[in-house]
C-alpha cells in the first residue's frame, strides 16, 4: 500500500516523525532501512537559514543531510516569521527535501516564547501566511504539523489545518495532545478524525500513541488518516515500519531490537566517531531498545558508567541476547563489560 502527498508517492502507511535529538541521521538510516517510506528530519531554524551566522547554518545544513538521496524526504522547519521561511525553504529543497514540512507543535517553551512551535496555533492568520510565503518560495510540497490545540479543551487544529490547506499545504500531520498536555496523557484520535473532515481530499498524517501493529491499524481504521506519523513508538524498535508494512508482526522481535541497535551504532559511529559525548546523546537509544526486558533495569542504572559507544553498545546487546535466552544477566554480568570507567 502507498499514500501520495502532492504527488510524491510514498511506500507503505507509515513515516518518521521529526524528534529534536533524535531524528538525526544515523537513527533516519535505520528507520528507512527497516520499511519507512517517508522520514523527516529534526527541526531546522528557519531563522538560522535565512540570517545565521556561519556555523549557525553550517549547523543547520548539518542537519538536513538525506539519509537516502531520492527517496521522499521532508525537512522540517521552524520559526514565526513568513520571511524567514520563504529564504530559507529554497535551501531546504536544495539539501534534497522532497517536502517542506512546518513546525505548528512544539511545545517546547523556548520555541513557543518566540512565537514558533505551537504558538502559531494561536495565530491562524500567520500559520497560513507562513504557509503561502513557502509554497511561493518553493516547488515541492509543503506540509504542516500540528498539536490538536494550544491549551486542552480547546481544539483548535481543524481550523488551522483548514486554512494552512487553503494558503497552498498539501498535507496536514496532527498529534492528538494539546501544546500544555505534553505527553501527559492519553492522544485524542478524535482530533485527527476532525482533521480528516475539515480538509476532505488532503492525505492526513496521525500522530500520537502508535507503538505497534495493531495501533497503527486501529488509527487509520477509527479516523481516517493517510498514514501513521511514528516517533516515540520508532525508539528502540524501527522494526515498526516493516511490521505495518507487511500488516505482520516481527516473529523475534528481540532479535530485531538487536540487531538495529548493533546497525544504529554502527551508524553513530561512522558519523559522529567515538566521543563521550556521542555516547552520552546514544543512552536514550540504548535505553528505547532494552525497554521492557529482564535486566534493562541494572543497565539504566549503570549507564553513567558506560563512558563510550562500544561499551554500551555490548552491554545492550547483551541484556537482549540473555533476554532472548530467557535468562536474567543480572548486575554480576553487567559488571563484565569492557570500555567502562
Amino acid at each position: 500500500m502507498a499514500f501520495s502527498i502532492g504527488g510524491v508517492e510514498i511506500e507503505g502507511r507509515a513515516a518518521l516523525a521529526p524528534l529534536a535529538g533524535v531524528t538525526d541521521l544515523p537513527f533516519r538510516v535505520v528507520c528507512r532501512e527497516h520499511g519507512c517510506g517517508l522520514t523527516c528530519s529534526e527541526m531546522v531554524s528557519a531563522a538560522a537559514l535565512a540570517l545565521g551566522g556561519r556555523k549557525a547554518i553550517a549547523r543547520a545544513r548539518g542537519l538536513m543531510a538525506s539519509d537516502r538521496p531520492g527517496a521522499p524526504y521532508a525537512i522540517q522547519l521552524f520559526g514565526s516569521r513568513p520571511e524567514h521561511f520563504a529564504a530559507a525553504a529554497p535551501v531546504a529543497a536544495e539539501a534534497g527535501a522532497s517536502l517542506i514540512d512546518i513546525n505548528m507543535g512544539c511545545p517546547v517553551r523556548k520555541v513557543v516564547s518566540s512565537g514558533s512551535g505551537a504558538a502559531l496555533l494561536l495565530d491562524p492568520a500567520r500559520a497560513a501566511a507562513i504557509v503561502a510565503a513557502v509554497v511561493r518560495a518553493v516547488r515541492v510540497p509543503v506540509t504542516v504539523k500540528l498539536r490538536s490545540g494550544f491549551t486542552r479543551g480547546k481544539i483548535s487544529a481543524p481550523e488551522v489545518a483548514r486554512l494552512c490547506v487553503e494558503a497552498g499545504a498539501r498535507g496536514v500531520a496532527v498529534h492528538g495532545r494539546a501544546r500544555d498536555e505534553g505527553y501527559s496523557v492519553p492522544a485524542d484520535w478524535s482530533v485527527i478524525a476532525a482533521v480528516v473532515q475539515a480538509v476532505p481530499g488532503v492525505p492526513v498524517l496521525g500522530n500520537g500513541d502508535v507503538r505497534s501493529l495493531a495501533d497503527a491499524e486501529a488509527m487509520l481504521e477509527r479516523t481516517g488518516c493517510a498514514a501513521v506519523l511514528i516517533g516515540r513508538g520508532a525508539m528502540g524498535h524501527p522494526g515498526i515500519f516493516g511490521e505495518i508494512a507487511r500488516g505482520a508482526e516481527d516473529a523475534d522481535v528481540l532479535a530485531g531490537r538487536a540487531a538495529a541497535l548493533a546497525r544504529h551504532a554502527e551508524l553513530v559511529r561512522a558519523e559522529y566517531g567515538e566521543d563521550p559525548r556521542v555516547a552520552a546523546a546514544f543512552r536514550k537509544h540504548l535505553v528505547a531498545y532494552t525497554r521492557a526486558v529482564a535486566g534493562a533495569a541494572e543497565l539504566r542504572r549503570r549507564l553513567m558508567e558506560l563512558r563510550t559507544l562500544e561499551a554500551q553498545t555490548e552491554a545492550g546487546l547483551r541484556v537482549l541476547e540473555r533476554a532472548r535466552e530467557g535468562s536474567d544477566p543480572g548486575p554480576a554480568a553487567l559488571a563484565r563489560e569492557e570500555g567502562e570507567g
